[in-house]
C-alpha cells in the first residue's frame, strides 16, 4: 500500500497478466468468442477486403465486375473501387 502522506513512496508497478486485455474489464465466454469469430469471418467473406493491397489490378477488377453483377452493396463495390483508384491518383 502507498502512504498518501509520504512523499517518498512510490506506487507499486505489478508485471501485466499475458494475453489480451478482456473488455470492459470482464473476460468473454466462450459462447460470445466464437460468436464474434464467426461474425468477423462472415463479414470479411462478404467484404473481400482481406488482402486487397497485394492483389493485382486485374483481380481487382474482376472483383468489382463478380461484385456489381451478383448485385453485392455499394458499400462493397466502392471498397474494391477506391482501393484501385489509391494506386493510381489523378494527374492534373
Amino acid at each position: 500500500m502507498r502512504d498518501e502522506k509520504d512523499p517518498g513512496t512510490l506506487e507499486m508497478v505489478f508485471p501485466r497478466r499475458r494475453g489480451r486485455p478482456p473488455l470492459n474489464g470482464v473476460a468473454m465466454t466462450a459462447a460470445e468468442r466464437a460468436r464474434n469469430y464467426r461474425a468477423n469471418r462472415r463479414h470479411r467473406r462478404e467484404t473481400g477486403t482481406r488482402v486487397l493491397h497485394v492483389q493485382s489490378d486485374t483481380t481487382l477488377l474482376d472483383k468489382i465486375r463478380d461484385a456489381i453483377s451478383a448485385g453485392r452493396s455499394p458499400s462493397v463495390i466502392g471498397r474494391l473501387v477506391a482501393e484501385l483508384s489509391a494506386r493510381y491518383p489523378a494527374v492534373d
